[in-house]
């Protein structure tokens, strides 16, 4: 993993404790409902109606750490949501995608999870379905946010080191850099 800057220190400060789900659909009357069963469940949770917003979202807000997204979405799907997130964010922060679908098969599982999503819900899901997932997703979070803590902090500890060496015309190896 990768760690620099001020924003991999505010995304370790709020990893360890704990993230908002931000869940994202186009159709309002499913975000509302899963967004108010979230909320009852005790988490923190933000909104957005399309993929475009959600990684506005994400970009701006370090404590998102849960992203739930349906995958039939306008100007650009679920599927595509999920690579942007690990494309965009995954070396600064650790971020746990689910996905929602009304259409569950094998091809669209095989899709979210080639996407790095850790879970596939399909609609209508279920309250404990929901809980259950989240409860897997947060203890995810956790732990990959624990493995970016360590990753800092090595880094910090044992900062890379950097040597002068003169360039080599020849670059095949001499005896004794090979038996070094």
């Amino acid at each position: 993993m990768h760690v620099d800057g001020p924003d991999s220190e505010m995304a370790l400060r709020t990893a360890s404790k704990g993230c908002t789900i931000l869940v994202v659909d186009d159709d309002p009357a499913c975000l509302d409902e899963y967004c108010d069963a979230i909320a009852n469940l005790g988490y923190t949770v933000k909104s957005a109606t399309s993929a475009p917003d959600a990684l506005k979202q994400i970009a701006e807000s370090q404590d998102i750490g849960v992203v739930i997204t349906d995958v039939e979405m306008p100007t650009m799907d679920g599927i595509s949501l999920l690579s942007e997130i690990s494309n965009r964010f995954s070396l600064n922060r650790p971020i746990v995608t689910l996905v929602l679908t009304g259409h569950s098969s094998v091809q669209v599982a095989t899709k979210a999870m080639q996407s790095q999503a850790t879970d596939l819900l399909s609609k209508p899901v279920s309250i404990e379905q929901l809980a259950e997932a989240l409860r897997r997703a947060s203890a995810y979070h956790f732990a990959m946010a624990n493995r970016f803590q360590i990753t800092a902090l090595t880094k910090r500890l044992d900062p890379p080191v950097v040597r002068d060496r003169p360039a080599k015309r020849n670059s095949r190896p001499t005896e004794e850099e090979l038996q070094a």
